[in-house]
């Protein structure tokens, strides 16, 4: 626990540092808009406390807007250092924020901080700005503290789930289309649309091919988006990892799956649902159009690998 804790005041001490001079640098070289994206950002905060997310996704999704939040004030300072150090800090902070904002009445606080340092920054009050930052920041440290006393459980033995076909899985958090679409065709050309639709936080939206080889169905980590993803298989038969968070902002053992997908098959992720690249299963590599908004992909790890097998 002492180690732990030494630790995270270390980290925090530099953050401090690091956000108080951020702040009083956005405020001389922003405008206006950089303030509406803060607000956009608490705005999605308050709808999270009103419902619609299961506790593990409300403080997993609560983790990304605060980071999301905290990024915003240090990208517009325009300093690529300070840019650097807060990403690292983010980084090596972000289990820790996963344990503290499983809990509602942290997320409440923290939303409540950030009201205040967008009312600051807005009135151009820079030391009230930084008041507000301290503030803020030396209660994420006391919640931090109280989490970072369990010690971690010591690796065991790989734990082993059977793979099962998406046809018969039920998975919580994905949407599936198990059929192949029928395509229009018009003379030299067919189009085959698909009848998911994903309503996606941000208008900024990217797609690519998603390539795939043969492995083991051997998995460890896990990651997460702050916003949906959509999925196409469209070559090869693919071997997936799915999970939900515990209470406790850890990998929920009880939930994983790994789940055989042929191609034809088209999914949604939400966000907040954990999942990793899959791999292929057989000679023929998987490849995936995957759709989604620009986002960080944060990653978790379960306390052992887990290893997909073969019901006889």
């Amino acid at each position: 626990f002492r180690e732990n804790s030494e630790n995270i005041e270390n980290y925090m001490e530099v953050r401090n540092a690091v956000e108080l001079m951020a702040v009083r640098m956005a405020m001389k070289k922003g405008d206006k808009r950089w303030i509406e994206h803060l607000k956009v950002i608490s705005e999605k905060t308050k709808e999270l406390l009103a419902g619609g997310h299961t506790g593990q996704n409300r403080g997993v999704l609560m983790t990304l807007y605060d980071e999301e939040f905290h990024q915003k004030i240090t990208s517009v300072s325009k300093n690529p250092l300070l840019i650097c150090i807060e990403k690292t800090i983010t980084d090596c902070l972000a289990d820790y924020r996963n344990k503290v904002f499983m809990l509602d009445e942290n997320i409440e606080r923290a939303f409540r901080s950030h009201c205040a340092i967008i009312e600051a920054i807005e009135s151009g009050d820079a030391n009230a700005a930084e008041e507000m930052i301290n503030e803020h920041l030396a209660d994420s440290l006391a919640d931090m503290k109280k989490g970072a006393g369990k010690k971690l459980r010591r690796e065991r033995c790989m734990m082993e789930i059977v793979i099962t076909d998406i046809k018969d899985t039920e998975i919580d958090g994905v949407t599936v289309l198990r059929e192949e679409t029928e395509p229009y065709r018009e003379n030299y050309f067919e189009w085959a649309a698909s009848p998911l639709i994903a309503g996606f936080q941000s208008s900024q939206i990217s797609g690519g091919i998603l390539s795939c080889q043969t492995a083991k169905p051997q998995f460890q980590e896990f990651e997460y988006h702050k916003d949906k993803e959509f999925f196409y298989f469209v070559q090869g038969t693919a071997l997936m990892p799915f999970a939900n968070f515990d209470s406790e902002g850890k990998v929920d053992e009880a939930s994983l799956q790994i789940v055989r997908i042929p191609k034809g098959t088209q999914l949604i992720i939400d966000a907040g649902k954990l999942h990793f690249v899959p791999v292929a299963e057989g000679p023929e590599s998987v490849r995936i159009v995957v759709v989604s908004p620009k986002m960080d992909s944060p990653r978790v790890c379960a306390s052992e690998s887990v290893n997909g097998f073969l019901k006889s």
